[in-house]
């Protein structure tokens, strides 16, 4: 039996917001997919589509592929535009609404974790916390390293956001990351970040609040 390797390489500290149209409006009740022969599915695409074979056109063919499974089996248009949006097979299992914000808890099909979280706003952007915001200018941040020289941001452990209204009307979702070395290393603090987005749901930025060591 071949072997199958799928792996993502995603580099912390490395985030960037992309604007999908079929989310220009808001995230629906029907984004949520849970099938669940999905992850199965998802790998026999990419059985049928090695990387040896495909090259750099794998991720093109195996999504096309995952693509022809879901419409087959009752994906609407939003789930399928979030698992092309992914950078591996993933379907939303779980939604939470926050104003103008939405917060998706995604089935991923990563080599070393299962799942992934991504923040939708009404613009249409989608913020993906499997690559956390760049926060090396932050001087919390930079006071951190000089004791921790090679932390980075991880999103290992996340869970739903500590939400509030921000003073213009828009909304403030707090996540907290895991500071540490590589995926299976011990963690040295952990970080909350701030996501925040206007009333009509566009995203403005993120923000380091505070870093709380781990206890030894």
């Amino acid at each position: 039996m071949a072997a199958l390797v799928i792996a993502l390489v995603v580099e912390p500290g490395i985030a960037a917001e992309t604007v999908v149209p079929a989310f220009i409006g808001g995230a629906k009740s029907d984004a949520v997919y849970r099938d669940p022969n999905f992850i199965k599915a998802a790998r026999e695409c990419a059985i049928l589509h090695p990387f040896q074979q495909y090259m750099a056109e794998t991720p093109k063919v195996v999504s096309a592929c995952v693509e022809k499974y879901m419409k087959s089996h009752g994906a609407s248009a939003q789930a399928i535009a979030f698992m092309r949006f992914a950078p591996v097979p993933a379907q939303i299992s779980e939604l939470r609404n926050y104003g103008p914000v939405s917060v998706a808890y995604a089935e991923m099909l990563f080599a070393d974790r299962g799942d992934g979280w991504t923040v939708i706003g009404k613009s249409g952007e989608l913020i993906p916390l499997w690559a956390p915001a760049d926060i090396s200018q932050d001087p919390q941040f930079s006071e951190f390293r000089k004791s921790s020289p090679d932390v980075d941001l991880w999103p290992d452990g996340l869970t739903w956001p500590r939400a509030s209204t921000t003073a213009n009307g828009g909304e403030r979702l707090v996540f907290t990351f895991q500071l540490k070395t590589c995926h299976a290393c011990a963690i040295a603090a952990n970080a909350e970040l701030a996501y925040d987005f206007d009333r009509n749901g566009r995203f403005l930025g993120t923000h380091l609040l505070k870093i709380t060591p781990a206890k030894s």
